[in-house]
């Protein structure tokens, strides 16, 4: 069976010496499908010769009764391959209806995140193809997406999760690759893969799209049209963010506590492009959450801003005041709305890190309860505790931990028990800010200032 052409393992494998960091484990999302079969192949070959650790990890959704068994059999394929591999379990699934990939998405990065928390791991190697990139594409156009969503994917990004090293990059050696050239690969070899039958069900929305895309291919239209829109519009968001961190680092002042205080006057004079992504990044950083974000929260938040006055979205509130701004978390986000519950109390065992809403690290040497200020039992002795420079609205979801009658830490206000609490904001701006790696000068130039 020909090859279809341009399709070459050795090109992968240098991508691979080119993408992947010098040192520490390598993972990689393994379904023991066709694409992540031949990926798993090209790296398990490269991983021995360069002498590197590569892990293969099998997520088991556990949405169909099928799925354990197609996960022992992806397990016994990559051991046949003599790649160490496990198999990573998802909670049960408690929606319905068309958000079943979406979840399944935000799970197996959770799982993957956990895993390179757990080895140290730096890279996460994926077998997105040229056709998944183009798909991608596709449906975001159908969606309406700016230059950004229209980026798509890159063949080195940031680790998209919550829990995961700050340093855990995701990176896609295939994204250039047709997905038909590695089948032609693997029969070629001999090899034998699983296909997933979700792959034609067309209540997803990523099948159609795929089925739409192959009408049209075979009518005449190129994909790769799609991809180059894709590269066009990732060079144009890398130059944005450059400028973003640039004002960023000027403008924008994060908290221990965890608010964001900015700049109105300088940001306002700014290109709309750029304040755009900036307030993206103070978002990510108040909240947690990488984005993107909802458009409607987003343009409530940037007409607040140029106008001076308080706004609400994207999970924040902008409280503005003579010559500063305050994005502070959303109360209601946290403590619960109509119609909407607020967080739960947390508890955190010795010893094992855990995340308050998305935003603070907590690592404690004794059994602690965490939960918003305004959460807080009343058996809890708040005596000496001076919250005085901390803005109301930002106080009540203060995370506060306890012991059911002492107040053990508050950041940036209350500390020297034995726990800590960490605001995570500089993780989450590199995260999200950045489109792939950040400028070489962002690690010694750019720091989310405290105060």
């Amino acid at each position: 069976m020909p090859l279809t052409p341009h399709f070459n393992p050795g090109s992968v494998r240098d991508r691979l010496d080119r993408l992947v960091p010098a040192t520490g484990p390598v993972l990689i999302g393994y379904s023991g499908g066709g694409d992540s079969h031949a990926l798993m192949l090209i790296a398990s070959d490269w991983a021995r010769q360069r002498n590197r650790t590569l892990e293969a990890l099998i997520v088991d959704h556990g949405l169909r009764a099928e799925s354990r068994a197609e996960a022992e059999q992806a397990l016994a394929a990559a051991n046949k391959a003599q790649c160490l591999a496990r198999i990573l379990t998802c909670p049960p699934y408690q929606g319905q209806g068309t958000g079943l990939q979406d979840w399944a998405r935000t799970h197996r990065y959770r799982a993957f995140g956990k895993h390179a928390l757990e080895t140290g791991a730096t890279a996460l190697l994926l077998a997105h193809t040229a056709d998944d990139q183009a798909e991608t594409v596709w449906m975001r156009l159908l969606a309406g997406a700016g230059w950004r969503g229209l980026a798509a994917m890159g063949e080195d990004d940031a680790f998209p999760g919550d829990t995961a090293p700050a340093d855990l990059r995701v990176l896609r050696p295939l994204l250039d690759t047709r997905r038909q050239a590695l089948r032609d690969w693997l029969a070629q070899k001999g090899e034998r893969w699983v296909e997933d039958n979700s792959n034609a069900d067309r209540r997803f929305t990523r099948v159609r799209i795929r089925q739409s895309l192959g009408h049209l291919e075979a009518s005449g239209f190129s994909p790769s049209s799609l991809r180059t829109l894709a590269a066009s519009c990732r060079a144009l968001g890398k130059a944005i963010d450059e400028e973003s961190a640039r004002v960023f680092e000027d403008t924008v002042r994060v908290t221990d506590w965890g608010v964001a205080c900015l700049k109105p006057d300088a940001l306002v004079r700014q290109a709309d492009p750029v304040l755009r992504r900036l307030l993206e990044a103070a978002i990510t950083t108040v909240t947690g959450a990488p984005g993107p974000h909802r458009a409607q929260g987003l343009e409530a938040l940037l007409a607040g801003l140029k106008s001076g006055r308080s706004a609400t979205g994207a999970g924040v509130v902008l409280h503005q005041t003579v010559g500063t701004a305050w994005l502070i978390r959303d109360p209601g986000a946290v403590l619960g709305r109509a119609g909407e519950a607020g967080f739960p109390p947390l508890n955190v065992e010795p010893n094992q890190p855990a995340f308050w809403d998305r935003r603070f690290q907590i690592s404690t040497d004794r059994p602690v309860s965490v939960c918003a200020w305004d959460q807080l039992p009343e058996s809890v002795d708040r005596t000496g505790i001076d919250l005085s420079a901390i803005p109301p609205l930002a106080r009540r979801t203060l995370p506060v931990a306890h012991d059911g009658g002492t107040v053990l830490a508050i950041p940036g206000v209350v500390s020297g028990t034995g726990v800590t609490m960490t605001h995570c904001g500089d993780v989450a701006v590199r995260r999200s800010l950045f489109s792939g790696r950040a400028p070489a000068w962002f690690d010694d130039g750019l720091q989310v200032k405290a105060g």
